[in-house]
């Protein structure tokens, strides 16, 4: 009986380490939220986003969430999960609206996170 529960024991084990393993790379990989440079450079349909990354970054996404009266813009980036110094690196992003930007104000949609608001790249100017 002990000889055949050992038998399955390391294979569990070893499927439960990938189902781990698999959903903290997931949960990597999601990005947080970065403030993006204001203001957005809109020309026609086409918009633009800057904003400062880490040196270790290994990947970013642009959500835009199109409304009547505002165009939510929120950058995700992530890092890769090594140790890495504190340098800012310039990135952009871009996206295309399905409609011109028009009189929609573009807003931050990182800038609405609490933690964030207090970033430079969130302060009214």
């Amino acid at each position: 009986m002990w000889t055949s529960m050992r038998r399955w024991a390391l294979p569990i084990a070893g499927g439960l380490l990938l189902i781990l393993i698999a959903w903290w790379w997931i949960d990597l990989t999601r990005g947080e939220p970065k403030p993006f440079v204001k203001p957005a450079i809109v020309e026609g349909r086409n918009l633009q986003v800057n904003y400062t990354g880490s040196y270790c970054q290994d990947g970013s996404r642009l959500d835009v969430e199109e409304r009547t009266d505002q165009v939510v813009v929120t950058v995700y980036a992530w890092e890769y999960p090594t140790g890495c110094d504190d340098r800012g690196v310039p990135y952009t992003l871009t996206a295309t609206l399905s409609d011109d930007l028009g009189s929609r104000a573009v807003v931050d949609g990182a800038c609405k996170v609490p933690k964030l608001q207090r970033y430079t790249d969130c302060l009214e100017r």
